[in-house]
């Protein structure tokens, strides 16, 4: 089976689509977020936060190694899927992209911010962080969140990559995932 890589914006359903894949397929999953805030709290000094850990190129070249080293020592007896925020359409391009990975890039381009804030607060639970945040200030985000989203959605476009819009009816672009995953599996 082929390795995974899902990337795209905060809240777009890379987690869940991750699970998923995990409870059909048995991946095994390396999230990024996990590993930034390991870095944040045992090295604060790098200064890895979510709002940096984009444009860091150590922390990259960290996941690329860390991710690698897991299947090489696994000997691809345990397929896996490297879930980020972190890695860009460009950083796969440039250190992952292999004949034995897929990238899924998810997006939430074809929303409002008002529709997508409802949507995070019609999901958001005590543990998401998004709960912590006041609605002004998760409205930018979710601005943000959209124009990443428009701009992923053009580089898949340009360079042939799956781009899947998940700002309505997830269930059934899930679906539709798992069966283009199926086909390159």
């Amino acid at each position: 089976m082929k390795n995974i890589i899902i990337i795209g914006s905060p809240r777009s359903g890379k987690s869940s689509l991750a699970n998923l894949l995990v409870d059909q397929y048995g991946y095994q999953i390396i999230r990024t977020d996990t590993v930034r805030k390991a870095f944040h709290y045992v090295f604060p000094n790098l200064k890895i936060t979510s709002k940096t850990a984009i444009n860091h190129k150590s922390f990259k070249k960290f996941i690329y190694h860390f991710f690698n080293m897991s299947i090489t020592y696994h000997r691809n007896k345990y397929p896996y899927i490297l879930e980020s925020c972190d890695i860009t359409i460009k950083d796969y391009q440039e250190m992952f992209e292999t004949e034995d990975t897929l990238l899924c890039v998810l997006g939430l381009s074809d929303i409002t911010p008002q529709e997508l804030l409802a949507n995070i607060r019609k999901y958001d639970t005590p543990t998401d962080w998004s709960a912590k945040y006041y609605d002004t200030y998760m409205l930018d985000k979710c601005k943000d969140y959209i124009s990443y989203s428009k701009e992923n959605k053009a580089l898949c476009e340009k360079y042939g990559f799956y781009y899947f819009e998940t700002s309505r009816d997830r269930s059934s672009i899930f679906k539709e995932i798992v069966k283009n995953i199926e086909k390159d599996l």
